[in-house]
Formats: C-alpha cells, structure tokens, sequence
C-alpha cells in the first residue's frame, strides 16, 4: 500500500467506483467533509481468503518501526468474521486432509516459512487465540490440531484457551513451544532446521496434558494436605464450569482419573464430587460488560455519587491487568507506578475490586500471576469466575495483542484519575456548599433573634 492517504480513495474516484463498497469491505474511511483517506498506508499487503479461495479481506504488516499497530487486518464486516477465519486455509486444505493434522502458527510470515519449507498444513489464526469457531471449521478436515507458540509464557496461556476448545468441539488439540526467541522462518531456515520443526512437532503435548502438568506442579508444591486438595477442586469446578460432564464419556474418563491422582481418591468419589458441584453451582452471573473501544464517564455534576457499579472501565483495568501483570510495577499517566496510582477503595464493583485486591497484594510479592496463581488465591467459586471472565474479555477486545492489552490498561487508569478527581471535585463543591448554606442560616438567626421573640417566624433558606 503506498505511503499515501487517499492512493486507493483517488484511484476509486477517479475510476467513478462505488465507495460505499470499498468502506464496507474496511478499505477506505470518510473524512467530515465527506472526503475518503485510505485505511491501508505503507505497508506490505497480505490477501486473506476464505476456505474456497475467495478474498474476503487484508492484512498489512507495518514496514516503519515507528507505525502502530504491527499488524492492521480489514474490520470485520458480513464477508469476514476474524474468529473464524484461518489464513492460507485455501492452500492448506488438502494437506491438512491428507495428513488429519492442522498445524496452527502465530503469523503470516510464519505460515509462508512453513508452505516454502513444504509443510504445507500449516494456516495461522488473525491475532486471535484458538477458538470453538476456528475449530468448528478444522474438525471437518482434521482429528487433531498443533498450536505452536515461541514461549513458553504463550504456550501457557494457549493451552489455557485450548482447554476451553477441547471441551467445545471434538478435535484433539496440542501444544507446541518453539526455543526461546525462534520463530518458524528462523528455525526453518537453518541448515537442519525441517528436522527440528518435525521434531517440534513430534513432541507436541497434549494441551489437556500441558494445562493438568502445571496443576500438578501447583499442587505439588504446596506443603499442606488442604491446600493440595483445595488447588485439584478448583481445577474440577473449573473444568465443571466448562461442560466437563458434557464431553464424551472416553475424554471424561481420562480428566477424571487425572484429578482423581491430584487427590489420591479413586475415580468414583470424583465423579461423586463433580455431580454435588453440579448440584449446588449456583445461576451463572451475568458476564462482564464488554470493553468499548473509548470508555467514557457519566457523573452529573450536581450529585457528588460514584460511578456506576459494573463500570467497564473497571472492568478494563483490571482484566488488562490479568493479562499484562509485569505492568504492575509501569509508570501511569498521573506520574506514579500502577501499584501505587490504583488502589483497591478507587473501584466500585465490589467483585472487582476483591479481584483487584487479590491482584494487587499478590504482584506486591511476586513477578508473574497466571490463572493457576489466581486459582490458588480465590478460593470462592463465583469471583474465580468473575476474575476468569475480566481476563477473558480483555484480551479478546484487544486482540490478545500485549501492546493494546498495555494501552487499553493506562487509558483505563488515566480516565479512573480523572472520574476521581471530578468526584471528588463534586463532593466538595457539595460540602461546600452545605458550609456556605449554614453559615447564611446561622447569620439570619442572629439578625432575627435582635428583631423577634418568636423564633417559628424564622424564614427559610434555598437548599
């Protein structure tokens, strides 16, 4: 696309096209004066097509190091849906077909290294984590799918959603980490770098597996019999929460003999727990509001009350923090470090702010906070899953994308500053005026009382 603001605009104009088209399909935009400017600009353009081959939208990878973001896909519109969308689909089709396995990269530069070093089932989701769309669309071609990740923090964190697809659709799904700072064109492109991808490969864990080993390591690593057993029920209510007595009777079967070994009981007195938590799970809460893209504030300036209670902005703030807890310690707009700009008492959702507090004393302590920290950390069920959802909904609304997941979160805390300081503002002035109001009233008492016995004659002033 050329470093220009209207090449594409001009070129629809001038070949008198249609625009509506091009502003549907995300192309173009239109300016206030009804001028339209490119969405596109200086960057490298990858078609993105559909499962039949059809372009349904564009990717644009930034070629300057100062433009944000890195990657720009087309909006999604009635042709493109991002969440179930796989590129290079159209030419790993047949592969994946052939082979029953989908391989499942971060990028688009990352599925070309893979098609050019011949493996050629390669496809990459668009800045999304898996989803139950995405594997809606691979079970008609595959039995298993392999996510590879560059770290093992990502591959975590993919496993975690992969559980989530596991239980939805019935497709194997394994997780598979590349070495620290390798990515698939890099590995690739050494000397044996086919062998080492095919080991890779080979040696993909089972993302059940990789989710049930660090439970494992939780659990073991706590000293008492009660905080043991306390991390392997929260794994079950988790999983409980996510239709575990909903899958097939085979996949049942395997998670709970694993969490039967967490507990040292045998299966039975599992599947005795599971139904008493079914029994007694309580009507789901309503899910978290969804992140706008701008969050604003609604205080009437006569009334000095709080916010509203489901607050997306609190809501923002916290599931960002979820996400990116390594900015506990980041410098905010106001000046000071998040740890110390935000506290606890500055939320108004009360199941937010437990989640915030259980956050906020835990970062004191430690670098990282992952959901297994949080699962050992909330022991009732309900707010777990409040602070699950927060963590959700945030990365989906920022794509996963750590940098907007980081700018989402100072934009929360620089607009919580200032519905603050315009509260606290409010109530002032409020007192204020409630001092200015007595004084009146004291002074009209004096001058009365000089004047009248009668005190009920006393007259009365505005409030």
């Amino acid at each position: 696309a050329p470093d220009q603001w209207d090449a594409m605009a001009s070129a629809i104009r001038d070949a008198k096209g249609n625009d509506r088209t091009y502003q549907a399909a995300g192309l173009i935009g239109t300016r206030q004066d009804g001028s339209g400017f490119d969405k596109f600009r200086h960057r490298l353009i990858f078609p993105i097509f559909d499962a039949i081959g059809r372009p349904i939208a564009f990717g644009g990878r930034k070629l300057r190091a100062e433009d944000e973001p890195k990657y720009l896909n087309s909006a999604e519109n009635t042709l493109f849906n991002k969440s179930a969308t796989l590129y290079g689909l159209h030419l790993a089709k047949k592969p994946i077909i052939d082979s029953r396995t989908a391989v499942i990269v971060e990028g688009y530069t990352d599925v070309i290294a893979c098609h050019q070093a011949g493996f050629t089932n390669a496809v990459a989701t668009l800045g999304t984590a898996l989803t139950s769309q995405h594997a809606i669309e691979l079970r008609r071609y595959c039995d298993k799918v392999i996510l590879v990740f560059d770290a093992d923090a990502a591959g975590q964190k993919a496993a975690d959603r992969a559980v989530e697809v596991f239980f939805s659709e019935p497709v194997d799904v394994a997780i598979a980490v590349l070495p620290t700072g390798s990515d698939p064109a890099d590995l690739l492109s050494n000397e044996n770098g086919a062998d080492q991808w095919r080991n890779i490969l080979d040696n993909a864990i089972d993302a059940m597996d990789f989710h049930y080993d660090r439970v494992r390591a939780a659990a073991d690593a706590t000293d008492t019999l009660t905080g043991r057993q306390r991390i392997a029920e929260q794994y079950l209510a988790t999983l409980a929460q996510l239709g575990l007595r909903k899958i097939e009777p085979a996949r049942r079967g395997i998670i709970l003999h694993r969490v039967a070994q967490l507990l040292k009981l045998d299966v039975t007195a599992v599947d005795r727990m599971l139904k008493g938590m079914a029994q007694r799970r309580p009507a789901p809460t309503q899910a978290p509001t969804p992140i706008p893209d701008s969050v604003e504030y609604d205080i009437h300036p006569e009334l000095p009350d709080a916010p509203t209670p489901s607050s997306p902005l609190e809501q923002t703030l916290v599931g960002c923090l979820l996400n990116r807890p390594d900015l506990f310690g980041a410098t905010m707009p106001d000046g000071r470090a998040l740890e110390e700009s935000i506290a606890a008492g500055d939320l108004k959702h009360p199941a937010t702010r437990s989640v915030f507090e259980y956050a906020h004393n835990w970062l004191a302590e430690h670098d990282a906070l992952d959901s297994m920290d949080l699962r050992s950390l909330i022991e009732d069920e309900q707010l777990l899953r409040h602070a699950l959802d927060l963590k959700l909904e945030a990365a989906r609304k920022c794509d996963d994308d750590p940098e907007a997941i980081a700018r989402a979160l100072t934009a929360a805390a620089e607009q919580l500053h200032a519905q603050i300081a315009k509260h606290q503002y409010n109530e002032n002035r409020f007192t204020d005026s409630q001092e200015d109001d007595l004084e009146q009233r004291l002074l009209q008492l004096r001058e009365h009382v000089k004047t009248h016995n009668d005190m009920s004659r006393l007259p009365r002033t505005r409030h």
